[in-house]
C-alpha cells in the first residue's frame, strides 16, 4: 500500500506543438498483473520559446564625401532584438549602386560577431578605400543568420550614402633637358640631363625615363631611343624647400653621332597609373650641333709611359719613367706649398693638381710650363679628378669638408656634397656609371654618390683608419685604396664588398695611388718612407722605384701618363678612349670526338678609359696558333 514519488527535469522540444508524457514501471518478480504497469498520458502543448533575432542598425562612415582613393571607416552595429542568446556569426560589408543593401551587392569586407545575449549590441567597423572613380556609392552590412533565429528577413542594414570626389592624381612632366656640350665633335662623348617632375596632386609610382634623338625639335616616343633611366616614386609637386621630393634628376652619357649636323635630344617619361594628363610626358628638345670628327692629338712623346707625382716636402711636381729612371722636375718654385691630388689630361697636354698650402687648384703643360691658377680661396683642397668628356674637374676640401666641381678652366664652381664629411681625401670618377667615389678619412669610410652629389652611399665602413689614395678599375669592377692609419693597400668590388688586403707590410703612411691595369701594376707614394713604389695588382712583387736618394720628401699624389694607363680617379689617366681586347678563349671539351659538339668561349674587355660603341665578335678556326681575320670564320 506504500508509494514512491519520483521526478525528472526535461527540456521541452524546440518546436511548438502538442506532446504527451507518462511513465511505465518495470514488472517485478511474482507480480500478479504486468499489464497495468504504464500510466496514462499527460498532454504538453509546447509554445514558441525564447529565440534570437539579429538586425544591423543604420551604418555610419567617417567621411561621407572623400576624395577618390582616400581611406574611410565604415561602422555598423549588430543587435540581438530577440528573446534568447544568439550564436556567433559573421557581419559582411557591402557597396551597392543603390540604397537597398543586400547580399547580392559587392562585398568589401567581413567582421566576426561573437555570441550576443538578448538585447545586446556588438559595434563593428572596417577601414576601406574610396573608389578611384568619382560618383555616388552606398554602403551597408548584412549579418549572417544564426540557429533558431525568429526572423532572417531583417538581417541587412539600411544604406549610408558616400559621395566620392576626384582624388589626388599624379601628373609627370619632363623639364627642359640640358647637355654638357652642345657642340661636340663627331663621335665625342657628352652628357644629356633631364629632370622628371610630378606636378600633380597625388604620388606617382616608379616608372622609366627614355632618352631620344630626333631629327626635329619635337620630341616623341617615335624618335630614336638612345637610353633609359629608372625613376623612383615621386610625391606630389610642392613649392619651397620641399620641392626636391617631387623631382628626379637623371642623366646619361652619350656619344655624338659620327656625322656632322644638327640633332635634337630630349626625353619622355612613361605614364603611371592614374595620371591625370599623359599628353605632356615628353620634354622640349635641346639642340646639339655636331662638328666634324676631331682626332685627339697623340700625347707628347715625352709623356709616354711616364710616372708623375707631387711632393709635399720639396713643393715640386716631378715625373720619371715607369721604372723610376730619368727623374725630371716639372713644376718647382712656382708658388707651390703642399701639392697633392694629381690628374692628367694627356690629350689636352695638361697636368692638374690641388695645392693644399695655397688653397688653389692649378694646372700646367705636361712639361711643367705655363702654370695657371684655376680655382683659388679653397679650404685645403686635397683629392682631384677629371671628367674630360664632360668638361669638369672635381675636388675635395679638407678644411671646409666639401666635394666641389667646376669647369676645366675653373669657372662655374659648384658645391656637391657638403655634409657628413670629415677630412675627405682622394676622389675618383666612374663617368660612364655616373658615380664619384671618395675616401672620408676622418670618418674611416669610403663613400660614393651620383656625379651631382646626390644619393650618398657608405661603401666600406669597417677596418679603415685614415683612407687616403683611391683609384678605380671600372672595367674590372674594382676599387683600390691606401690607408695611412693601418699602413695597408686594399681593394674591393665597386660596391664595397669583398675587401682584400693587398700590401700590408713595409708601408708607412701610403698616400696617392694609380693603376696601370693593362700592365698589371699599381703605383703609390709612401710619405713615411719617402718612396714611390709599385706592385702587381694583387699586391705581390713590391718594388722601390724612387726613394729619398732621388730627392723625395713626403711624396703624395701619383698619376700615370702613357698608352698603357687605364686606371681612373685619384691617379688620373689618358684622354678618354676605348680599347677592346679579347681574352684567352676556352673550350668545354678540348678532346672531342669527331662530329661531336663543344663550346668555344671568349670574353671581350674594354681596357680603355671611355665607353666603346657596340660591335661584333667573330670566331675563327686557324691552321696555326696565330689567330687573324684571314682565318676561317
Amino acid at each position: 500500500g506504500r508509494t514512491s514519488s519520483e521526478s525528472i527535469s526535461l527540456r521541452a522540444p524546440s518546436s511548438a506543438g502538442t506532446y504527451y508524457y507518462g511513465a511505465c514501471v518495470e514488472s517485478v518478480s511474482g507480480e500478479s498483473n504486468t499489464g497495468n504497469n504504464c500510466s496514462s498520458a499527460v498532454t504538453v502543448t509546447v509554445g514558441a520559446g525564447p529565440v534570437p533575432d539579429l538586425i544591423v542598425e543604420a551604418p555610419t562612415v567617417s567621411n561621407s564625401s572623400p576624395s577618390a582613393g582616400r581611406s574611410i571607416t565604415l561602422r555598423a552595429a549588430v543587435r540581438n532584438q530577440g528573446t534568447d542568446r544568439s550564436g556567433s556569426t559573421t557581419l559582411r560589408y557591402y557597396r551597392s549602386t543603390d540604397a537597398a543593401i543586400s547580399t547580392g551587392d559587392t562585398e568589401v569586407g567581413t567582421d566576426y560577431v561573437s555570441s550576443l545575449s538578448a538585447g545586446r549590441t556588438s559595434s563593428e567597423s572596417i577601414s576601406l578605400r574610396a573608389p578611384s572613380s568619382a560618383g555616388t556609392y552606398y554602403y551597408g552590412a548584412c549579418v549572417e543568420s544564426v540557429s533558431g533565429e525568429s526572423n532572417t528577413g531583417n538581417n541587412c542594414s539600411t544604406a549610408v550614402t558616400v559621395t566620392v570626389g576626384a582624388g589626388p592624381v599624379p601628373d609627370l612632366i619632363v623639364e627642359a633637358p640640358t647637355v654638357s656640350n652642345s657642340s661636340p665633335s663627331a663621335g665625342r662623348s657628352f652628357t644629356l640631363r633631364a629632370t622628371v617632375r610630378n606636378q600633380g596632386s597625388g604620388q606617382s609610382s616608379s616608372t622609366t625615363l627614355r632618352y631620344y634623338r630626333s631629327s626635329d625639335a619635337a620630341i616623341t616616343t617615335g624618335d630614336t631611343e638612345v637610353g633609359t633611366d629608372a625613376v623612383s616614386s615621386l610625391s606630389a609637386g610642392r613649392t619651397g624647400p620641399e620641392s626636391i621630393f617631387s623631382t628626379s634628376s637623371e642623366s646619361i652619357s652619350l656619344r655624338a653621332p659620327s656625322s656632322a649636323g644638327t640633332y635634337y635630344y630630349g626625353a619622355c617619361v612613361e605614364s603611371v597609373s592614374g595620371e591625370s594628363n599623359t599628353g605632356n610626358n615628353c620634354s622640349s628638345a635641346v639642340t646639339v650641333t655636331v662638328g666634324g670628327a676631331v682626332t685627339p692629338p697623340d700625347p707628347p712623346s715625352s709623356a709616354a709611359s711616364k710616372l708623375y707625382w707631387s711632393d709635399w716636402g720639396t713643393d715640386k711636381i716631378q715625373r720619371a719613367n715607369l721604372d723610376g729612371t730619368n727623374v725630371e722636375d716639372l713644376v718647382s718654385g712656382a708658388g707651390l706649398n703642399g701639392p697633392d691630388g694629381l690628374s692628367l689630361d694627356l690629350a689636352g697636354g695638361k697636368i692638374y693638381w690641388a695645392d693644399a698650402g695655397t688653397n688653389k687648384i692649378q694646372r700646367s703643360n705636361l712639361d711643367g710650363t705655363g702654370v695657371q691658377d684655376l680655382v683659388t680661396g679653397l679650404g685645403i683642397p686635397y683629392g682631384l679628378a677629371l671628367d674630360l668628356s664632360g668638361g669638369k674637374m672635381y675636388w675635395t676640401t679638407r678644411q671646409s669638408n666639401k666635394i666641389q666641381r667646376s669647369n676645366l678652366d675653373g669657372s662655374g664652381v659648384e658645391d656637391l656634397v657638403t655634409s657628413g664629411l670629415t677630412f675627405p681625401g682622394a676622389l675618383a670618377l666612374d663617368v660612364s656609371g655616373g658615380r664619384m667615389y671618395w675616401t672620408n678619412a676622418g670618418a674611416g669610410k669610403i663613400q660614393r654618390s651620383n656625379l651631382s652629389g646626390t644619393n650618398v652611399e657608405d661603401l666600406v665602413t669597417s677596418g679603415l683608419s685614415s683612407p687616403t689614395g683611391l683609384v678605380l678599375d671600372v672595367a674590372g669592377g674594382k676599387m683600390y685604396w691606401t690607408d695611412r692609419g693601418t699602413d695597408k693597400i686594399q681593394r674591393s668590388n665597386l660596391s664595397g664588398t669583398r675587401v682584400e688586403d693587398l700590401v700590408t707590410s713595409g708601408l708607412d703612411s701610403p698616400n696617392g695611388l694609380a693603376l696601370d691595369v693593362a700592365g698589371g701594376k699599381m703605383y703609390w707614394a709612401d710619405a713615411g718612407t719617402n718612396k714611390v713604389q709599385r706592385a702587381n695588382l694583387n699586391g705581390s712583387g713590391v718594388e722601390d722605384l724612387l726613394t729619398s736618394s732621388d730627392g723625395l720628401v713626403d711624396p703624395s699624389g701619383v698619376a700615370i701618363g702613357g698608352t698603357s694607363a687605364t686606371g681612373t680617379g685619384g691617379g688620373g689617366g689618358t684622354g678618354p678612349a676605348p680599347d677592346l681586347v679579347v681574352s684567352a678563349p676556352t673550350v668545354s671539351n678540348s678532346t672531342p670526338a669527331a662530329g661531336t659538339f663543344f663550346t668555344l668561349r671568349a670574353t671581350v674587355r674594354n681596357q680603355g678609359t671611355d665607353r666603346s660603341g657596340s660591335t661584333t665578335l667573330r670566331y675563327y678556326r686557324s691552321t696555326d696558333a696565330a689567330i687573324s681575320t684571314a682565318d676561317t670564320e
